[in-house]
């Protein structure tokens, strides 16, 4: 059975995490995802790393399922005609460098479309690629995305975030953008310039407080409580969530807590009277979560139909039952330094044409250059040694 992609060849000349995540969910689909690098270093993730030898664990999950070519683009102008080469046999660019810097070269997407009228180029950037100059050419990181576009304000959270939200999200919508341009070049035959701005992204999921900003003279509460009854409670040995929102659930809760006076309170008898008093509502329910384990709330809550859920320890998620059945929580060996890591597996499960993991670990720098050459570009032997003593690759 073919994966979706496959057919579809990507070079993707991007590093660190956002690129490189893109990347890796066009290959979990079957896309051939070829990584283009310079030597002697490649990636920079690849050395900047807490592990003395081996392969980082943030390198091999984003970029599993690819294949790797040493090209030394900014030095050598054969390794700008081999780029360009592959350009002409392949369906998409994908870059996370600086604006600028691939058109210094004469690789920018007006260049290479004179070279193939059908590639998609898409381009992750800090903040995009049209609008003020002084912020096109500015550099950023996830942090810097996070911070600009509201998302560390809003969290209240003055130090380095512990999830790379910008990065994710960037890699995700470059993947869903290429996916567009994709399905547009088969109908029209056109490829096209897909632009993605991590702090754009970054204020499109900010939109609760968006919204909460401007009708904060009209709505009296914050939207920081987006439902009546959303919350994380405390519990005997944990915390746990629960969620309430229908009338429905409302009388269901009041019964597992054996409260039924409270489905006749006119103070919480709807949504809107109990969202504005949300912090009697949260009270009330973390009096009786702190009598009940998270096993008997858990209980309780899926008994009765009422969305909730245990805070499961970062230390025991790894092992949830339902992460391991699906296959998400995989152990991935690291040969190199002797130990196995939990990493991802497909995200998105498609049943027709279902994604692989065909090669969990990244490849090693250069693994693919030879044959990438020889059998897409038909370099002989002699010619390639010729381009490795050149320092072409």
């Amino acid at each position: 059975m073919k994966a979706v992609l496959d057919g579809i060849r990507v070079l993707d000349l991007s590093q660190f995490f956002s690129g490189p995540w893109c990347g890796m969910l066009l290959a979990d689909m079957g896309a051939e995802v070829i990584k283009v690098e310079p030597s002697p270093i490649g990636d920079y993730i690849r050395v900047g790393t807490l592990f003395e030898k081996g392969l980082a664990p943030l390198y091999t999950v984003f970029n599993r399922n690819k294949k790797s070519i040493t090209l030394n683009l900014k030095k050598s102008e054969k390794a700008r005609e081999i780029f360009k080469q592959l350009v002409i046999k392949s369906d998409v660019v994908l870059t996370n460098a600086l604006p600028g810097d691939l058109e210094s070269i004469n690789l920018g997407y007006e260049d290479l479309k004179k070279v193939n009228p059908q590639i998609i180029f898409a381009a992750i950037s800090g903040f995009g690629r049209s609008g003020l100059e002084e912020f096109i050419k500015q550099p950023a990181f996830d942090i810097v995305a996070q911070a600009t576009g509201g998302v560390l304000d809003t969290l209240k959270m003055y130090e380095m975030p512990k999830i790379p939200f910008a990065d994710i999200n960037a890699g995700t919508y470059c993947a869903l953008g290429i996916m567009q341009a994709l399905f547009f070049r088969e109908r029209t035959g056109k490829g096209q310039f897909i632009d993605i701005s991590m702090q754009d992204i970054m204020f499109a999921y900010n939109i609760l407080a968006h919204i909460s900003h401007t009708l904060r003279d009209e709505i009296e509460q914050s939207f920081s409580r987006i439902l009546p009854l959303y919350n994380v409670f405390k519990t005997k040995d944990g915390y746990v969530t629960i969620v309430v929102i229908t009338e429905k659930q409302w009388h269901r809760i009041c019964d597992v807590m054996e409260n039924p006076d409270l489905k006749r309170d006119r103070r919480y008898n709807s949504p809107l009277k109990r969202w504005k008093r949300g912090e009697e509502v949260d009270t009330i329910l973390s009096t009786w979560t702190q009598t009940k384990t998270n096993a008997e709330i858990v209980a309780l809550m899926n008994k009765n139909r009422i969305p909730g859920g245990p805070v499961i320890p970062f230390d025991e998620v790894q092992e949830h039952p339902q992460l391991l059945a699906r296959e998400m929580s995989r152990d991935v060996e690291l040969p190199e330094v002797g130990k196995s890591v939990k990493l991802p597996g497909i995200i998105i499960r498609l049943s027709e044409s279902p994604g692989k993991i065909i090669d969990p670990h990244g490849p090693a720098l250069g693994q693919h250059t030879i044959k990438i050459l020889s059998e897409i570009l038909k370099y002989s032997s002699e010619e390639i040694d010729q381009l490795r003593k050149k320092g072409v690759i």
